[in-house]
């Protein structure tokens, strides 16, 4: 092989292997993890937190918040955090460094409930983010679903269904792409910006708690 043929060789290589590094996630991935950690919660929850059969004893952290907002009155949220152990933490620790892997929010204001979900990969960088929402105003319920790779949207899927269909209405999906459409910036802007406050929130509660 010539020189100039083992330079493009080396040179297409390292194109290749910078395009897989930047290209960690995809949607198909992102569902993989999503369903990995779905399995793994329903393994370890029960209604008495008790199941220890599996060799998945509960392990997550949640916090209730009670308050009385002007103008909304009573508000309720109830965040819950599941975590794993750091890549690279040495073997032989009773207490290996943690990283948070997904939080669930569920809180109202006035009557309209809303429910979120924060998928984070193994650098607890968001690649999945959900909300519900009840909106009075057009009388719908809505699920936004956003995928992220490094923080760049590959996919974004919104539904909706009657608000009066309540649990038992099946949603239809009303956009599937790239961008967020107009009427949820707003929502996607606040799952962002409190991706990054609940991966503080994980830390401050986990550097609190006993070890």
């Amino acid at each position: 092989m010539s020189i100039m043929r083992k330079s493009v060789f080396i040179i297409a290589s390292m194109m290749l292997l910078s395009q897989l590094a930047t290209a960690q996630n995809t949607v198909e991935s992102i569902r993989k993890m999503y369903n990995g950690q779905k399995e793994e919660i329903a393994r370890m929850t029960t209604p008495d937190d008790l199941n220890y059969a599996e060799g998945f004893p509960p392990t997550y952290y949640k916090i209730n918040n009670v308050d009385n907002y002007p103008g909304t009155g009573p508000h309720r949220e109830e965040i819950t955090f599941y975590f794993g152990e750091k890549e690279g933490a040495a073997e032989d620790l009773i207490f290996p460094p943690k990283r948070v892997t997904f939080v669930t929010s569920k809180y109202n204001f006035a009557a309209p409930q809303f429910y979120e979900e924060y998928l984070y990969d193994k650098n607890e960088r968001p690649v999945f983010l959900y909300k519900f929402l009840q909106d009075v105003s057009d009388d719908k319920e809505y699920e936004l679903r956003v995928y992220l790779n490094g923080g760049k949207i590959l996919k974004t899927i919104v539904k909706e269904r009657p608000l009066a269909a309540g649990n038992s209405g099946e949603f239809k999906e009303t956009y599937s792409g790239i961008k967020i459409p107009e009427k949820f910036v707003s929502d996607y802007n606040s799952l962002v910006a409190q991706a990054a406050s609940f991966k503080k929130l994980f830390h401050a509660v986990d550097d609190a708690t006993y070890k």
